[in-house]
């Protein structure tokens, strides 16, 4: 199993993505070589929309605003083959369909959405595919349209769910949820989860930061790979769970669990950048240090010399 859905892999696209993403200011360098590495690949764009996707899943309201700049320069600059991508990928129209919609996003951060859907639905109009973007902004608005884009389903899930939040499943379908029944499968699927958060910390705990380019040995760690997947699968049906269940205390254990995977998989994107994880920094300092020589003349004085201080001299200490 790859990174994604459908076996792409991580390559610099992503790592391009999220260093610019966690930047105070953008390094319009680093953009250029984003824009390149995209172009020179043959998923590029697909990786790109995908990387860019999940961090408006995860990330938080600055970290958003920065994607959507990242995204703005992308469509400028980038070729009809990032176009198609674009307005191909059904998931990154819900995040959208999401993010206009929802009581709790941030209204920065919609305001900015708006305002791009808007200027996409007109500069690039004549495209095919693009009357979605244009039915999304036009409900952003508050005018009704003809062809609604499903909200997101449970795979694409508010990142952080709330007790008070609106959920997604119907009267129907939470008609048909026997809590009971599927009490000791939830039991299950929290322990799994558990214990997968708890393994990906560990083996990125394993990971030696003093080789040179340690990153891209994460990057390519089967092992570790498998763990982070499976931390985005344990996630999906945790948060699942989560809107399914009516019990306040279950949901509460729900909610735990998914902070843990949250916070794993956090540190596996910070590791990806070569960056240590701040909460790991103390922890690192306080490792054993390599012996050092020091650096006297005693120490590297030739074992077969004259001593320094006579023999006589010496002798008298012991009388």
């Amino acid at each position: 199993m790859g990174f994604f859905s459908d076996d792409i892999q991580k390559t610099s696209v992503s790592l391009y993505i999220e260093r610019l993403s966690n930047l105070d200011e953008m390094d319009w360098y680093l953009l250029e070589q984003l824009t390149e590495s995209i172009q020179m690949q043959e998923n590029g764009p697909r990786e790109a929309i995908e990387t860019l996707r999940k961090k408006l899943k995860h990330g938080g309201t600055e970290q958003k605003l920065k994607v959507l700049e990242i995204l703005k320069v992308l469509m400028e600059n980038s070729n009809q083959k990032f176009h198609r991508q674009f307005i191909m990928n059904e998931k990154m129209k819900e995040r959208f369909e999401y993010m206009i919609s929802s009581p709790t996003e941030n209204s920065k951060v919609k305001k900015e959405l708006l305002s791009l859907l808007g200027s996409w639905s007109t500069k690039y109009n004549n495209e095919p595919g693009m009357r979605a973007i244009t039915d999304l902004y036009e409900r952003g608005r508050g005018k009704k349209v003809h062809s609604p884009i499903p909200v997101e389903t449970e795979v694409e899930s508010p990142p952080r769910p709330s007790l008070s939040s609106p959920r997604s499943s119907g009267s129907m379908n939470r008609r048909a949820f026997d809590f009971n029944k599927a009490k000791p499968k939830i039991i299950e699927e929290i322990a799994i989860a558990t214990q997968n958060a708890n393994n990906l910390v560990n083996a990125l705990k394993l990971i030696n930061t003093q080789d040179d380019r340690w990153e891209i040995a994460l990057q390519r760690n089967k092992s570790i790979v498998e763990l982070q997947n499976k931390c985005e699968e344990s996630r999906k049906k945790i948060v699942r769970y989560t809107r399914l269940v009516e019990d306040e205390q279950w949901i509460g254990t729900l909610l735990v669990t998914n902070e843990e995977l949250l916070k794993a998989l956090d540190v596996y994107d910070i590791m990806l950048t070569g960056e240590i994880p701040s909460q790991w920094k103390g922890e690192y300092e306080s490792l054993p240090q390599p012996l050092l020589i020091q650096n006297d003349t005693e120490s590297l004085a030739d074992p077969f010399a004259d001593p320094s201080t006579p023999v006589e001299e010496r002798s008298n200490y012991f009388q």
